[in-house]
């Protein structure tokens, strides 16, 4: 029978540590030193109370807690001496109804991770099978010691987690629960020059961080304990950037995120946007300028790096693209009604600030290949609507990006989007001339807006 947070607001401190010691394996301390935090408006913030007792903990206090915790498949498992939540979870996993030879198996993970890192394998069993937790010994067994202590203990709160739902039943006392929760820095303005002995190299980016983890501490009970700061996100930035060329936006977010999902193993995902400002080498009498530059037009170079631990999607783009032709360009046919005024027409002027985002189906790729790709896919799209004779602007969006898809075979997806930025022709009659479609008024709003998806049939 679960115990109601409401009693456990009000028990006994022997009757707590009773109920709440066992929710970390045989260290009733974490119980005991949570006591003068309540009470407990939820089961949330219960746990977050009870982590920020083993994160205000010693190492010395915290390795003790990950040693508490037996062997999969050990000694006290075979003699029947574990605690009833143990043999319950790891029976959950399919830990009891093992052949000889994955015993063995289990045997043999289990010296050698004792021998490297001198505490046992922690994993939380009711969320895996006995396969990935075989798995996972191999991958854990590639980490530093420090990293290692971290994810153990990022385990043993799964479990905790688990084990408090199992025991504690909570009254609807909140108006509203925490769903989901990201936080990062925006707008980190980096310049990399690259000096080369013949020339520089020149490239500007707009970076926004975000990251997803264990942070419900922090916003249930205030505790900060597992926050990166946002100062540290920023500067991590400058730091990687004085070891990395930032040869391409791709490659650099990649960078980016891995250290942050490599370095803090109660982080989920990392997610990096860039957007790059373009410059162009200033052209002289015997070329290109070594080493000054000018600015380009509106257009950006967009990327975004999405990262878990089960991998990473890359997506690239073009952003305030402009582009206009002067002809080769009809809309008509229409659905027409009593609110109709626009007429039919073979000509007119076609101009729109493109919007591109594509999404690539690796993310293994050098900084010139990231490079390619997007002058590829951006090129494609540029021809496309200059050569295209348009009945509409869908169709030629449509024809824009199954050129993108043939050029770059690297290519998964394209979402294209085309404001509609009309030139209307002026009504010169009453000054006596006449308008050859050669004079139009310019305007910005309100516009067509058409948006479109493309997505590789084989993908």
């Amino acid at each position: 029978m679960k115990t109601s947070l409401a009693w456990l607001n009000v028990c006994s401190p022997d009757e707590f540590v009773a109920v709440c010691g066992r929710f970390f394996e045989h260290s009733p301390w974490i119980a005991e030193r949570t006591l003068h935090s309540r009470p407990f408006a939820t089961r949330e913030m219960l746990l977050a109370a009870l982590s920020n007792t083993v994160t205000a903990g010693t190492q010395g206090e915290q390795l003790s807690l990950i040693c508490a915790h037996p062997d999969l498949v050990g000694r006290l498992a075979e003699q029947g001496a574990l605690t009833a939540e143990s043999t319950n979870e790891q029976r959950a996993a399919g830990l009891t109804d093992l052949s000889p030879a994955e015993r063995q198996q289990f045997s043999d993970f289990n010296a050698g991770y004792w021998q490297k890192f001198g505490f046992p394998f922690v994993i939380c069993a009711r969320e895996n099978k006995k396969e990935a937790i075989l798995a996972a010994f191999p991958l854990r067994l590639a980490n530093d010691v420090d990293l290692e202590r971290q994810t153990a203990l990022a385990e043993i709160a799964k479990i905790a987690r688990l084990r408090l739902w199992d025991a504690i039943e909570e009254e609807d006392t909140m108006n509203g629960m925490l769903v989901k929760q990201t936080y990062g820095k925006s707008n980190v303005r980096l310049t990399r020059v690259t000096r080369h002995a013949d020339r520089h190299e020149l490239r500007e980016l707009s970076l926004d961080i975000s990251l997803e983890g264990e942070f419900t501490g922090s916003y249930l009970t205030g505790d900060n304990s597992q926050i990166v700061a946002t100062d540290t996100m920023k500067n991590t930035v400058y730091a990687l950037a004085a070891d990395d060329p930032v040869a391409s936006p791709e490659s650099f977010a990649l960078a980016l995120t891995d250290h942050f999902i490599r370095r803090n193993a109660h982080v989920t995902s990392a997610t990096v946007c860039a957007i790059e400002t373009p410059w162009q080498r200033i052209s002289t009498g015997t070329g290109p300028h070594r080493h000054s530059f000018m600015g380009n037009e509106s257009q950006r170079r967009t990327c975004q790096v999405e990262r878990s631990r089960e991998g990473c999607v890359v997506t690239g783009g073009v952003t305030g693209l402009g582009l206009l032709k002067t002809t080769d360009s009809a809309f008509k046919g229409f659905l027409r009604d009593e609110f109709t005024t626009l007429p039919d027409t073979d000509d007119r002027i076609f101009a729109t600030f493109l919007e591109a985002t594509w999404t690539f189906s690796t993310s293994a790729a050098t900084p010139e290949e990231w490079n390619d790709w997007f002058d590829l896919i951006r090129g494609a799209l540029i021809a496309v609507f200059a050569d295209h004779y348009s009945l509409s602007v869908q169709q030629t969006m449509y024809v824009m990006g199954q050129e993108a898809l043939r050029v770059c075979p690297s290519l998964a997806a394209i979402d294209l989007a085309m404001p509609n930025q009309h030139r209307i022709p002026v009504n010169l009659t009453p000054f006596g001339k006449e308008n050859r479609g050669e004079v139009f008024v310019t305007t910005s709003e309100p516009f067509g807006y058409i948006w479109a998806s493309l997505v590789r049939k084989d993908a």
